[in-house]
This record gives C-alpha cells, sequence and structure tokens, in this order.
C-alpha cells in the first residue's frame, strides 16, 4: 500500500458562510492524501489502473469552482466524486484551509480535515479491500438474486470481497 498526494493546491475561490465572502473570495489551499494498494499499478506500470493525480487535480479543481458556504461541504462533496471517480481507495484524508479567515484580525488559517477509512475485511478470505458504501459502490452495483443474496446475509457478517461475491453475480 502507498499513498498518492498532492499538497498545496492553491485556489481563490468563493466559499464562506458570509454574503461578502462570496462575493469578494477568499485564498485556500488544499491537500488531498490517497491510500490505494499499489502491487496492480507497480507490476503493468499503466498510468489508467492507478490513482491519476492529474485527474485528482481536476476533480479538486471542478469543486472548488462551486460556491459553498460551509468548508465541511466543500470537502465532502469533494470525497464524493474522489470515490466516484476512483476503485479502490483505502483511506483518503482531505484538508481544505482558508487563508486569513477573519478580516482585520490575527488569524493566518483556518481549516477543516476530513479523513476517511473505506477498508473491510472480507469475512470469507479474510482479505482487505475497499467499500465506499455508497449507491454506486461496486457492492451496490452486483446483480445477485434475492435467494443467493440471502444467503450471503445470513452465513457472512459485512460485504464480500469482489473475488469472493463473483461466484454469485447473475450473467
Amino acid at each position: 500500500m502507498g499513498w498518492i498526494a498532492l499538497e498545496d493546491i492553491r485556489f481563490h475561490a468563493y466559499h464562506g458562510f458570509y454574503e461578502e465572502e462570496q462575493k469578494a473570495g477568499n485564498e485556500f489551499v488544499l491537500d488531498t492524501y490517497i491510500n490505494v494498494d499499489f502491487e496492480k499499478e507497480a507490476s503493468s506500470d499503466k498510468l489508467e489502473e492507478t490513482v491519476n493525480y492529474e485527474t485528482v487535480y481536476l476533480i479538486c479543481q471542478k469543486v472548488m469552482r462551486q460556491k459553498r458556504k460551509l468548508l465541511e461541504k466543500v470537502l465532502d462533496e469533494l470525497i464524493r466524486e474522489l470515490t466516484f471517480q476512483f476503485d479502490g481507495i483505502l483511506q483518503l484524508r482531505v484538508r481544505l484551509r482558508k487563508i486569513r479567515p477573519l478580516p482585520g484580525e490575527r488569524v493566518g488559517s483556518a481549516f477543516v480535515e476530513i479523513e476517511k477509512d473505506f477498508r473491510k475485511k472480507c469475512p470469507k478470505c479474510s482479505s482487505t479491500f475497499s467499500c465506499y458504501n455508497s449507491p454506486n459502490c461496486w457492492c451496490s452495483a452486483l446483480e445477485i438474486g434475492s435467494s443467493a443474496l440471502q444467503n450471503l446475509r445470513t452465513q457472512y457478517q459485512g460485504c464480500l470481497c469482489p473475488n469472493c461475491l463473483k461466484i454469485h453475480t447473475l450473467g
């Protein structure tokens, strides 16, 4: 496992609770840390099989362009976009700093940081895998017969890894 990070991404954006913040904007600094299993990426040497940090930047840019009152909402949207774009994120940490958050006061910055841990342990084979517990996650999108699904729920507590679940899918 390893980390892919983009640090010190700077944006002028229009986030803030007060109307004047949303009109004048402010300087923001964003850090993203994405934990993935590099085994597949290292053996293939293919950009499309890893978390491409250029794509991470473009997602950050897109999210930062949307006006929000709360920094927490900005980061929540960023996490949603990153997990939609990339499969296999095991952990994610994002921090958004607002530079000079209180005009006229001697405060350098304020920040909000959110950490998510998507690691799950398969109750059947004990392998570690990522599960986002969201409607667009692979575990919600699989086609499994209702009797097979009920049997799996009875037999195992929690999600199965993709390899163990594969034998139960339809088609």
